[in-house]
């Protein structure tokens, strides 16, 4: 299986999303789901937030997906 720990990979698919041919964006944003849980997935996502050297937009767009991923994955009610 493909896992996500490459940076440049996740921004090269971040950057796919935000691309306006509608076939491109649709399959990144299916390899983002699909790749959603995968080793290393979200330890990538956040080494793009933070890379002083990537575009912003590529860093907004790896912060906003992993802002998704914890909202989906997160129940604060399993804490009490």
């Amino acid at each position: 299986p493909v896992t996500m720990s490459s940076v440049d990979q996740i921004v090269e698919v971040l950057r796919a999303t935000l691309s306006p041919d509608l076939g491109m964006r649709k399959q990144a944003e299916e390899f983002l789901t699909q790749h959603a849980y995968g080793k290393g997935h979200v330890v990538g996502l956040m080494q793009v937030a933070v890379a002083v050297q990537a575009e912003l937009p590529m860093r907004q767009a790896a912060a906003i997906h992993f802002k998704n991923l914890v909202g989906k994955g997160w129940d604060p009610r399993k804490e009490e």
